[in-house]
């Protein structure tokens, strides 16, 4: 143990800046998000230390470079936004995020490196998972008067002191929480949900280059136990998406792995399917009162009336959209607040937000928004695929980190996927992690119509190889 403790310090004390992206990492989505993001901030300036005293300039890439532009846009919008202080607030914790985004792709340059920072997340995604697992099993076995509530493990994990901190700031957080939909670590099932599905494909990555059967039993835990937290957070969205991710890698990986994938995607579509049918209170139902036991608040009819209430917001936003070509090209200002105002006093819908990242960044910074987000995504496709995936493991990290990516961008479909720091961070780790891959393996940027069609070529190629398994170092 000595010599555990003495190697941990003599690392630390080499490159404090790398111990503290992985203690963020490792961190950021069990801790609560008042505190999350101060530990970011205290590791970013012990990384800026570190590179000063070394002479090095911190790089943020092409990628980088668009956000930063987006995200200045999202500052300029406050000239013209209803919301000044929300569009501010909201500009200037996209902007402080973003230090994850530019810690990663300065300090992960190496292989090794990036696998660990994977290993970190799939770590807080599993934990995230195991007690959302315990959440939603002791409510069901209270709901059934099984145990009694005092039993039942409280979610979210910090409801407590989320009301006290929350309470005592001069102006007002609201959160929904459900007693019958797990949180894990996090203040709201859906929130939960964006994590895990894209630590989902990152589990899968770990799995098959997986180098000895202690790491693939870890690994395969790792993913139950993340699959199992989707099922728990009851997300529909979340569920389908996870599938639906499971499928596309599947169809990519089935060449490289299909023992392994199978192996996954039993418990997967058990689980996943089951909470959907759950949620529509097709299961799990007491025949004499036709309610679902399990999910109390969630009835037959809850789940086709949320639906129909997302419909209902999207068909209300285009119809503003239409009709105020201002907030067409250049948006209402930066933060969800001027799209629930617009929503309530226009609408009558008491709704947060557009339940959907492209209409509400439509809502918020217009067009020029959309075109930001899109050409970043796209951007992030592309580095992917400029990678020459010769092997096994850099195939199966290209198309997991991809997918990982897109399925991401998929939940936000059905809900607003930076309405809170966690998320944010999430889209920034994303993007560091991309970025730092595309550097590490050699990717060839494509620089017209003709690199495309090679660099597509040559992925089909290696996706149609039967892979040698390569394992993890």
């Amino acid at each position: 143990m000595k010599e555990k403790l003495d190697y941990a310090q003599s690392a630390y004390k080499k490159d404090p800046a790398w111990a503290w992206l992985i203690f963020t990492l490792s961190s950021f989505f069990i801790l609560p998000e008042y505190i999350s993001p101060f530990i970011l901030f205290i590791a970013f300036i012990i990384f800026k230390v570190q590179w000063s005293k070394e002479k090095k300039k911190a790089r943020v890439g092409t990628i980088g470079k668009i956000e930063l532009c987006m995200m200045c846009y999202m500052m300029l919008s406050a000239l013209w936004s209803d919301t000044i202080m929300d569009s501010i607030a909201m500009a200037a914790l996209w902007f402080g995020m973003f230090l994850i985004q530019v810690m990663i792709f300065n300090l992960a340059r190496t292989k090794e490196r990036i696998d660990t920072l994977l290993k970190s997340i799939v770590f807080g995604a599993s934990m995230n998972g195991l007690l959302a697992s315990l959440q939603i099993v002791s409510y069901m076995l209270y709901d059934r008067e099984v145990i009694a509530k005092d039993w039942v493990l409280v979610t979210p994990f910090y409801k407590v002191l989320d009301k006290a901190v929350y309470s005592a700031l001069p102006f007002k957080i609201m959160t929904n929480t459900f007693d019958d939909r797990a949180s894990g670590f996090f203040s709201n099932p859906n929130l939960l949900a964006a994590l895990l599905v894209i630590s989902f494909p990152i589990s899968i990555y770990l799995l098959i280059n997986a180098k000895s059967k202690r790491n693939k039993v870890l690994y395969y835990a790792a993913n139950i136990l993340i699959t199992c937290g989707i099922s728990a957070t009851m997300s529909r969205a979340g569920c389908v998406i996870a599938l639906g991710g499971w499928i596309l890698l599947f169809v990519l990986l089935v060449k490289k792995s299909v023992r392994d994938l199978i192996s996954v995607g039993i418990p997967a579509f058990a689980v996943l399917i089951a909470s959907i049918l759950t949620r529509y209170g097709l299961i799990f139902q007491d025949n004499d009162t036709a309610v679902t036991t399990i999910v109390g608040a969630a009835t037959t009819g809850e789940a086709r009336k949320s639906s129909a209430t997302h419909f209902e917001i999207w068909q209300s936003v285009i119809d503003y959209l239409g009709d105020h070509i201002d907030v067409f090209l250049f948006g209402n200002g930066f933060g969800c607040e001027g799209t629930s105002n617009v929503l309530h006093s226009v609408y009558d819908l008491s709704k947060p937000h557009a339940h959907n990242f492209i209409l509400e960044f439509w809502m918020e910074i217009g067009l020029i928004g959309v075109i930001f987000i899109l050409a970043i995504i796209i951007m992030a496709v592309r580095r992917m695929v400029e990678i020459n995936a010769d092997t096994t493991k850099k195939y199966s990290l290209m198309v997991c980190m991809t997918t990982s990516l897109l399925i991401f961008f998929g939940f936000g479909l059905t809900d607003y996927i930076f309405g809170s720091p966690k998320q944010i961070f999430m889209l920034m780790m994303l993007l560091g992690l991309i970025q730092a891959i595309y550097y590490t393996y050699n990717g060839a940027e494509m620089k017209n119509f003709d690199d495309l069609k090679y660099a597509l070529q040559r992925a089909f190629k290696n996706g149609s190889r039967k892979g040698k398994r390569v394992h993890l170092k």
